[in-house]
């Protein structure tokens, strides 16, 4: 099996290396895939791809069978469909999608969501049980395709992107250094 595990990682919190530690001790996966959004995904505020994949590689520096993808850099945004889909036929083998309560809720605006829903496994992580209640109340027919790990974890890159001096803490020293070094997000 296979994780997946998309997302901005503008930038990769402590959060997401306690998500992705527990995703590897729980499921055992043969590789982690980290999928940071490209330069056609519509979010203001991205620094460049370059910096959050290298960020995500010191993030995850000491894990064997992990991977940093740049599939998502491309002039296109294709969606997570379009990625799965390449992971699924790249492997050969099961492929799960790691996604938080946000992404949850906004299931519906993503591209060929009928599909997705259909075709893929998802491993949603929950906030004391929200997740787990958005889920059987909005994707009834879908319940079966989620899996929930319950991690209530305080922190978020916007946090640390709005006022990087006071949520230094919320970033591992290596990626907080590489953000010092090239001067991210008015460090």
């Amino acid at each position: 099996m296979i994780l997946v595990y998309g997302g901005a990682f503008n930038p990769p919190t402590k959060a997401h290396k306690i998500i992705f530690e527990t995703l590897m001790k729980t499921y055992q996966p043969s590789l982690f895939i980290f999928i940071p959004v490209g330069k056609a995904y519509p979010k203001a505020q991205l620094v460049d791809f370059h910096h959050r994949k290298a960020m995500l590689e010191l993030l995850s520096a000491n894990h064997p069978n992990v991977l940093v993808s740049d599939f998502e850099q491309t002039d296109a945004f294709k969606g997570t469909i379009s990625a799965l889909d390449h992971f699924k036929y790249l492997y050969q083998t099961e492929v799960k999608f790691v996604l938080g309560l946000d992404n949850v809720l906004d299931l519906p605006n993503w591209i060929e969501y009928p599909r997705l829903m259909a075709e893929n496994q998802f491993i949603a992580i929950d906030r004391q049980g929200s997740v787990r209640n958005f889920i059987a109340q909005h994707y009834p027919d879908h319940q079966h395709q989620f899996e929930t790990i319950e991690l209530d974890i305080p922190m978020s890159s916007t946090l640390f992107r709005q006022d990087p001096k006071s949520f230094k803490h919320l970033i591992d020293e290596p990626v907080y250094d590489y953000i010092q070094k090239h001067h991210l997000y008015g460090v």
